[in-house]
């Protein structure tokens, strides 16, 4: 949700290291030097010769370049930017506006909906979980059904993606944990009957264990008591702010209430380090230490058990 405002150094210069690998595919397969070539528009072009590859002709060479070093990296200027500060036309706004877009709910007419099933149920003699299960199967059914955000993760798991790519990393943020045990059981599951069939050299479990972290917006009782069937080393607390939603401002109750008596090494684990070593955070760790002369200072997990 704050992505662009809390990393905007960081996804620039991740743009920019991006569009240096193309230009180094660019150069070697021009048997040309690297300040002969230029990226510019979706292209890297040659300025002696004129000629030019596009990005997508370019990725597979470009994923293969070293990496540079993040002092050779240029960034744009602004007065270079295409669309950073520049204003873009809506196509769509009005009709966003006034409910009449083309997708998600309609906005303006979700009361009448809402009146209609109270109304029904009301009727019906209905109870308060009549009504919250013909909200959940008429009104709101993609927001209750959240499984579609899970399909890439068994995709990428039976695609094999991860035995291609070892060292991919897959985070899911924003989500509960109480599925995972019950999922991966499943999931493996299937793969054993099928494994004949499945381009994935392992269970999907393994992966999980190796490959996967879920950022959970916010733990649950629930959900820590179940820490060592999901697995400890895979769970990241999120506290979910700016959403109203939020634990904000009440973190620290929260953290007390749902950690009591969990061991301070997962504590830690699941209150920060397991992002620091998915992320490979260390050396921002070791950087804002050196930063605070060496005073940074480490939250007491006897804050949140005590």
């Amino acid at each position: 949700s704050c992505s662009i405002r809390d990393f905007y150094e960081t996804m620039r210069e991740a743009g920019a290291t991006a569009r240096t690998l193309l230009v180094y595919a660019a150069a070697a397969q021009w048997t040309a030097p690297v300040d002969e070539c230029q990226a510019q528009n979706h292209l890297v072009i040659h300025k002696k010769s004129g000629r030019k590859l596009g990005y997508g002709e370019l990725a597979a060479a470009a994923s293969k370049q070293p990496m540079p070093h993040s002092s050779t990296i240029a960034l744009k200027k602004a007065s270079e930017f295409r669309y950073i500060g520049k204003g873009v036309p809506s196509v769509d706004l009005k009709d966003f506006c006034t409910g009449h877009a083309g997708y998600g709910f309609e906005q303006c007419f979700l009361y009448d909906h809402l009146n209609r099933v109270k109304r029904e149920v009301t009727e019906a003699n209905g109870g308060e979980m009549d009504l919250v299960m013909k909200l959940a199967t008429e009104v709101f059914v993609e927001f209750f059904s959240d499984i579609k955000a899970r399909q890439p993760m068994w995709q990428m798991m039976y695609g094999g993606v991860f035995d291609r790519h070892p060292n991919l990393k897959l985070s899911m943020t924003e989500v509960r944990l109480d599925w995972i045990p019950a999922n991966l059981a499943h999931l493996d599951a299937l793969y054993d009957a099928h494994r004949a069939d499945i381009p994935a050299k392992r269970r999907p479990s393994e992966y999980w264990h190796e490959n996967c972290l879920a950022g959970a917006s916010f733990v649950h009782k629930v959900e820590v008591q179940m820490r060592h069937e999901i697995g400890v080393d895979t769970i990241l607390f999120g506290r979910d702010y700016p959403h109203p939603e939020s634990t904000w401002p009440n973190t620290p109750d929260w953290l007390r209430d749902a950690f009591t008596g969990v061991p301070e090494n997962e504590l830690r684990a699941m209150l920060g380090e397991n992002g620091i070593r998915f992320f490979d955070r260390r050396g921002d760790r070791a950087d804002r230490g050196r930063r605070h002369g060496g005073r940074g200072r480490r939250p007491r997990p006897d804050h949140c058990v005590r």
